[in-house]
């Protein structure tokens, strides 16, 4: 029964993630602030949670700085993209649903779907496959989120996150339901929608970011790890 009240007890480890999180959410609103700064943040946000939360290493400030600096242009970038890309999908839609009938309709209009949904599952890995690029700490655990290069291309951030997506199914749906969960609740209830937004104001961002950035370290270490050891094995061999 002591144990539990311990500085190392289950008690005191939940409450310090509890404060952590909603620490972690205010800093990522902070960060989002000049609006432009959101891919950053986002970026920041998400290997953060993963690092600091998932695996109880580094500090959250010290961070979520190192990463929100290092990404800011490919971050910022990448969220620019996506949203003009949204955009697009949206344009188009309802530009099919306006001029074509059916058949062509349905047709054209499950066609951009799919490919949104496709660049959806895969933006869920994206802003973490560019915040790895960040150098972090020596230790051993620390190794599946520093081995990447500091420098990485575009091509090469989308190509890891395709693979993640992809190589590991169950994982991105399970991301991907958590990613929707505020807005099936929205859907289902209307009237849940200002408590819902108090949560996220509260804790709910840096919440889906350490509830995402576990499985998002499962099959980081399990695609990506287990990749580069079967290269290294392959030149070792050559």
């Amino acid at each position: 029964m002591n144990k539990l009240f311990q500085a190392e007890g289950p008690i005191f480890s939940f409450l310090g993630k509890v404060s952590d999180i909603i620490i972690l959410n205010i800093i990522f609103l902070i960060g989002c602030i000049p609006i432009i700064t959101i891919g950053a943040s986002l970026t920041a946000l998400i290997t953060t949670a993963s690092k600091c939360i998932c695996r109880d290493e580094g500090y959250l400030f010290e961070t979520f700085r190192k990463v929100f600096i290092s990404s800011f242009k490919k971050s910022t970038l990448t969220f620019i993209l996506l949203a003009i890309m949204t955009l697009i999908f949206y344009v188009d839609i309802l530009y099919v649903q306006s001029v074509f009938s059916s058949p062509f309709r349905q047709i054209f209009t499950v066609l951009f779907l799919s490919v949104a949904i496709v660049l959806f599952l895969i933006s869920e890995y994206l802003f973490f496959c560019i915040g790895t690029g960040t150098p972090y700490s020596s230790s051993e655990n620390d190794k599946p989120l520093r081995r990447q290069p500091l420098l990485r291309s575009f091509k090469e951030d989308i190509k890891k996150a395709s693979l993640l997506s992809i190589g590991c199914l169950p994982y991105t749906l399970l991301i991907t339901l958590i990613n929707l969960l505020p807005v099936l609740i929205t859907l289902i209830s209307g009237a849940l929608y200002t408590g819902l937004l108090a949560v996220y104001i509260f804790f709910g961002f840096a919440l889906t970011a350490a509830l995402d950035g576990f499985f998002i370290l499962k099959a980081y270490t399990k695609i990506i790890s287990g990749h580069s050891c079967q290269n290294e094995s392959h030149r070792d061999q050559e």
